[in-house]
């Protein structure tokens, strides 16, 4: 963070025609609409797995957190704090695996070690870290399992100086708790922000990153341990090259995406952050859009490409739209989308307005929508599950997802991010004895609060535990259908044991 997308005109519009086909699952948007019936009439769809076509597998722990360094820690790591982050990682982990910690953001840009000890302190630098730093993150990959990726700052400091950070965080952490570290926090962003001159290409990048990274092999183990490029803006479509440059070294690849920016004031944007805007298939299928050929040339050399930062908005959040109920629909669709291009994950950035969980009250924890869409994805995506692409058509803004694992257990997810319409879903299905249902809604799309999955609910609970009495209901096919109505603005899963 903070990644502004700097092409943001031609490429949002190349991105905003997706065309409404059946072979794999996408969002029909409103302007779709039936011909002759009315924009707030329910809407019938027909839906069909195409087990023919099966898609990628879900590997384990593609659920992320992306925070910053400095204050953010010590709010999710700190005292009893950490017992409380911990338990809603570990509800996550349960069924996914354990999500994969990524600290940085740009923050990682403006940190040094002992940055008190540093006279005259440098210019940019806010940011202190201390073997405290690695020892709190120590504790939490303690309880939580999770590996980290930990940002060291490309932009202002020297290989000299991140030294010995890198050397306190393997030391106190343990290299094998270590994913990577992620040099720089979108580089291809530093001409526009001050840190290198406008001149600044992607060429004088590569060379830089050799050049700074070289020297750092005395200090890390004999094995890949490096991430990036952590590009944001145009040079994102130079990925596939960096990784083929640099494949020996990289242990994992990152890139950052924000499909809306509040910095934009034009509300006729379609990067104008609003809900709307964030319910439109462009909002998700983005991001599938910019990681699919870099997935392809990361498996190439074995190397996994994941979102190491992304969400709803950039420029910290919207209030009323990133901590609303629409990011919960969102994150879901969202989190589907990449996992269908075969990456190896999503981290979800945290902060005020937008994330896992945020803020820490004398007699509760608030939990924040995103997470309750992180939470149905893991439910409905366990490890080593394969996607199987759904045939259907809609002019409503539905979308549908399933998984099927190797005990031929099927997970149908049915998001309705359509802002007037109900829809029911006819699932066409191969022959089952019955199916458990559970839904996710709120008050309304704009709700921030009382978010159930399942009659759960995290609002109002003091330790990070769910409130409420868990609701599934049993569903039966009849003559092979599954009859599922859907509300607008809420999102369903269906588990059906198929018989073969």
């Amino acid at each position: 963070m903070l990644c502004k997308r700097l092409l943001p005109l031609t490429l949002a519009a190349t991105i905003a025609v997706i065309p409404l086909y059946t072979q794999r699952p996408v969002a029909a948007k409103a302007a779709n609409a039936i011909p002759g019936q009315p924009d707030n009439a329910d809407v019938i769809v027909s839906a069909k797995p195409q087990f023919d076509r099966a898609g990628a597998i879900i590997p384990k722990s593609f659920l992320g957190i992306s925070m910053e360094y400095g204050i953010s820690i010590f709010t999710f790591f700190s005292g009893p704090r950490l017992a409380i982050t911990a338990r809603l990682i570990n509800r996550l982990g349960r069924l996914q695996g354990p999500p994969v910690l990524r600290i940085g953001g740009s923050s990682e840009d403006c940190a040094a070690w002992h940055l008190p000890a540093l006279h005259p302190r440098p210019p940019g630098y806010t940011i202190s870290l201390t073997s405290q730093t690695a020892m709190m993150l120590h504790a939490a990959e303690v309880q939580t399992h999770s590996k980290l990726i930990l940002g060291v700052n490309f932009a202002r400091s020297t290989p000299a100086m991140v030294k010995p950070w890198i050397q306190s965080a393997i030391k106190h952490i343990g290299a094998s708790h270590i994913l990577a570290f992620e040099i720089g926090n979108e580089p291809d962003s530093y001409r526009f922000n001050g840190l290198r001159a406008r001149s600044y290409t992607l060429q004088d990048y590569l060379r830089q990153w050799k050049a700074f990274t070289t020297p750092l092999n005395v200090v890390l183990p004999p094995r890949r341990m490096l991430a990036g490029p952590a590009f944001c803006t145009g040079w994102r479509k130079y990925t596939p090259e960096f990784i083929k440059q640099e494949h020996r070294r990289l242990a994992v690849v990152t890139m950052h995406e924000y499909p809306l920016g509040v910095p934009i004031k034009n509300r006729r944007s379609p990067r104008y952050a609003d809900i709307a805007n964030l319910l439109k298939n462009s909002s998700s299928t983005v991001f599938a859009q910019l990681i699919r050929s870099s997935v392809a040339a990361g498996r190439e050399y074995n190397i996994p490409v994941r979102f190491g930062e992304i969400n709803s908005a950039y420029g910290g959040g919207k209030a009323g739209v990133s901590n609303a109920f629409a990011a919960s629909l969102w994150s879901l669709d969202t989190l589907f989308e990449v996992a269908s291009t075969g990456s190896a994950g999503v981290n979800f950035h945290t902060g005020p307005r937008y994330g896992a969980f945020w803020s820490f009250h004398p007699n509760a924890v608030r939990v924040l929508p995103l997470y309750y869409g992180m939470l149905m994805f893991a439910q409905a995506a366990p490890p080593d599950s394969r996607l199987i692409p759904m045939r259907f058509h809609s002019g409503a803004n539905i979308n549908i997802w399933m998984t099927l694992d190797q005990h031929q257990m099927a997970r149908i997810v049915l998001i309705n991010k359509d802002l007037h319409r109900n829809v029911t879903v006819e699932l066409n299905l191969p022959d089952s004895s019955h199916a458990t249902l559970e839904r996710m809604t709120a008050r309304s799309i704009t709700s921030q609060n009382h978010i159930t999955i399942g009659g759960l609910t995290f609002n109002g609970s003091k330790n990070g535990r769910p409130k409420g009495q868990q609701h599934l209901a049993v569903e039966r096919a009849k003559a092979g259908i599954y009859t599922i109505a859907l509300e607008h603005g809420s999102a369903a899963l269906l588990a059906v044991q198929l018989d073969h």
